[in-house]
This record gives C-alpha cells, sequence and structure tokens, in this order.
C-alpha cells in the first residue's frame, strides 16, 4: 500500500511558496551571469514546499534541508522567451504570480522585483559545479517590497495578516 505523503504535514508547518523557475541547457561550472542567461531554455511555475517544523531540527545539524523540503509542484507547461516576449526583461519574469490556496488569492506578487536575475542565480549555482541539461533552477519565494501585492508565501501571509 502506497502511503498518501500529504498525510501529516499539517501537524509539520507545511507551507508553500510560490516561484518562477527556469529549465537550462547545460551549463558549464564557472559560467557568468550573463552567458548564463543565453543557457535559459524554458520558464515555469514553481510551488516550493516547506516543512517549518522540521527545518530548524535538521539545519542544527548541519546537513540543510532533507525532510523540510518534501516536494515541488511545476506548472503543467512551460514557456519559452519568444512566448514571454516583453514580459521577460533583464532576465526576470515581469509578471505578477497568482498565487490562490484553497481557491483563495493570497498575492500576485510581481517578479520583476527579483532580487537576482536568473542569470546570476545559474552563475552561482554554477560556481562549483556543471549543471545538466533539463536541469530546473527556481528563483526563490516571489516577494514585493509593497505588502499591498500579498504574498507567495504562507508563513509571509500569515506574518503578513499579524
Amino acid at each position: 500500500m502506497t502511503q498518501n505523503p500529504i498525510k501529516g504535514y499539517a501537524t509539520q508547518g507545511f507551507d508553500c511558496e510560490g516561484e518562477f523557475g527556469v529549465v537550462v541547457d547545460e551549463v558549464p561550472m564557472g559560467t557568468s551571469p550573463q552567458d548564463a542567461l543565453g543557457l535559459v531554455r524554458l520558464i515555469v511555475q514553481i510551488d516550493d514546499w516547506s516543512l517549518r517544523v522540521p527545518g530548524p531540527w535538521e539545519m542544527k545539524r548541519g546537513f540543510g534541508f532533507v525532510q523540510a523540503k518534501p516536494s515541488t509542484g511545476f506548472a503543467p507547461c512551460a514557456v519559452t522567451h519568444d512566448e514571454l516576449g516583453e514580459y521577460l526583461q533583464a532576465g526576470r519574469v515581469c509578471l505578477p504570480l497568482q498565487v490562490a490556496v484553497n481557491g483563495r488569492q493570497v498575492g500576485a506578487p510581481h517578479g520583476g522585483e527579483m532580487d537576482f536575475h536568473f542569470g546570476q542565480i545559474i552563475a552561482h549555482a554554477a560556481r562549483t559545479r556543471k549543471l545538466g541539461v533539463g536541469g530546473v533552477i527556481g528563483s526563490g519565494t516571489v516577494s514585493n517590497a509593497a505588502r499591498g501585492a500579498g504574498s507567495a508565501c504562507l508563513a509571509e501571509v500569515r506574518v503578513i495578516e499579524k
């Protein structure tokens, strides 16, 4: 019998984090941020799941997140540079990321406010290793300085509400 992976997450501080992501071609180790942008093949939306309860316990042990990062969800389709057109600027998806939980919108933060563009993120990941064809790199949780945009992260939504 297969166990339901969602069961028990409610007691583990389940959180979702809306992100934009890219699928890359092979990225050589040491690639510059500018060259890394040219290796992006597809852009996709990501729902990066986190379990907030085991996170601090794991971090204290020095292994990083393993149990606290159970799965990642991906949009059912990805798009190319051409399909995004003018909405892909300076390595950022310049569109709001619509985030809803159980049908209720919790945020629409704009990807144009990403602290780092995808070239910088990819180059950082490839600093000490090459990245294989088809590798997926996430932007990190999309967030905006203006709180009126809402959030792409449930923990941040809770903080804003308080």
